[in-house]
């Protein structure tokens, strides 16, 4: 299956507003894909982003509760959350942002929210 970073930042928005633990149901957005949204919970908890809990029943049926955002996961939504910072980023990266290191996107999402910002070197 394959990161899909407009998905990540989806549920990260997602998560952020909710004021309880959430379960998978909640997160899921417009036309679900229940395995799909589920292994990027799973991606977010690998990378530190949210705290959180999934289980594959035998059935496969996955089952997730997400308690919140960690530090990096607000830190990372803080950079990601500016429509235009988003798409430029996007664009820079010729549509391929899913297909780069994390700490790549990241870097550059800081970069360019810094020079909007006007705070920039």
């Amino acid at each position: 299956m394959r990161r899909d970073m407009d998905l990540v930042r989806q549920l990260l928005v997602v998560l952020e507003a909710a004021e309880d633990t959430v379960t998978l149901e909640q997160v899921l957005p417009e036309n679900p894909n229940r395995r799909l949204v589920a292994y990027h919970l799973w991606l977010l908890m690998d990378a530190g982003l949210i705290d959180g809990s999934c289980q594959r029943a035998m059935d496969g049926t996955d089952f997730c509760l997400v308690n919140r955002l960690t530090w990096q996961g607000h830190e990372f939504l803080a950079t990601a959350r500016d429509d235009s910072v988003w798409k430029e980023a996007k664009e820079r990266l010729g549509g391929r942002i899913g297909d780069v290191g994390f700490q790549v996107v990241s870097n550059l999402l800081t970069a360019l929210l810094t020079s909007k910002l006007g705070i920039g070197r």
